[in-house]
C-alpha cells in the first residue's frame, strides 16, 4: 500500500467527515474537527515511506503548542502486517474522535506535563496518554496542575 492508497481509504471510509488537507514532500496531513469540539482540531500525519503516523491535537489558541498526539512506527514487521495494521488503527481512531465526545486532559507535575485524550462510549475510555518535558517544550499554560479541553 502506498501513502496515497491509504489516504483514498481515510477519505473514502469517512465521507461524512471535512477533511482539510495539507501535501509535502514527506508527509500526508489531514485536519479534521468536530462539532463537540472547539478548543482543538484533531489531525493525521503520515510520513510518505509509510513507516510513521501520528494521530494527535493541535490546540486552536496555540497552534504551535505542544498538545496530545498518539504515534505509531513500524519496526519489524511485515508490509502485509503493518499495511492492515496501521489502517485499523487510523480509522479506529478517526471513528472514536469523531463519533463520540472526547477530552484531553492537561495535567502539570514539577517536571513534566501529560495530554490524555479520552472518547465518551457509555463511560469515559482513554485512548491514549503522553508526556512533555515542561522546560524544554512549549507547553499551553494553565492555572493549577489540571486543565480539561473539549
Amino acid at each position: 500500500m502506498t501513502v496515497s492508497e491509504l489516504k483514498e481509504i481515510i477519505l473514502n471510509k469517512n465521507q461524512n467527515i471535512q477533511f482539510l488537507e495539507k501535501e509535502s514532500d514527506n508527509e500526508v496531513y489531514l485536519e479534521f474537527s468536530t462539532e463537540k469540539n472547539t478548543d482543538y482540531v484533531f489531525f493525521i500525519s503520515i510520513e510518505s515511506l509509510l513507516t510513521t503516523v501520528d494521530i494527535g491535537a493541535k490546540l486552536n489558541s496555540d497552534i504551535n503548542a505542544y498538545f496530545w498526539h498518539q504515534s505509531a512506527e513500524k519496526i519489524n514487521t511485515s508490509d502485509k502486517e503493518w499495511n492492515s495494521w496501521i489502517e485499523n488503527f487510523i480509522l479506529e481512531s478517526i471513528k472514536n474522535l469523531s463519533e463520540f465526545e472526547t477530552r484531553i486532559i492537561q495535567k502539570n507535575g514539577l517536571i513534566f506535563s501529560s495530554f490524555t485524550c479520552e472518547y465518551f462510549n457509555e463511560k469515559w475510555t482513554k485512548l491514549n496518554t503522553n508526556n512533555g518535558f515542561r522546560w524544554t517544550l512549549k507547553i499551553p499554560k494553565i492555572y493549577g496542575r489540571k486543565k480539561i479541553y473539549k
